[in-house]
């Protein structure tokens, strides 16, 4: 039964994750596109913030699969 659970629990945290990237990904290009905009800033600012926060997502995306790969190769030492 903790196999199921734990199983679940890793699907869910998955899609969730998943969804926040999009998420983050729409609204970063949505700002460098200039659909979403923030009032009284100027396009060029909001423009970089959304570059900014697309390029902290693929940052994260990128420690993310390393991270994973690092515990998988210690999970298989043991």
């Amino acid at each position: 039964m903790k196999y199921e659970d734990d199983f679940i629990h890793s699907v869910i945290r998955f899609v969730l994750w998943v969804a926040g990237l999009l998420i983050g990904l729409a609204v970063g290009f949505g700002m460098v596109d200039g659909t979403l905009r923030i009032l009284f800033l100027p396009l060029a600012i909001t423009q970089l913030a959304g570059w900014l926060a697309i390029v902290a997502i693929v940052v994260g995306v990128i420690l993310t699969i390393i991270e994973h790969l690092k515990n998988q190769k210690d999970l298989n030492k043991k």
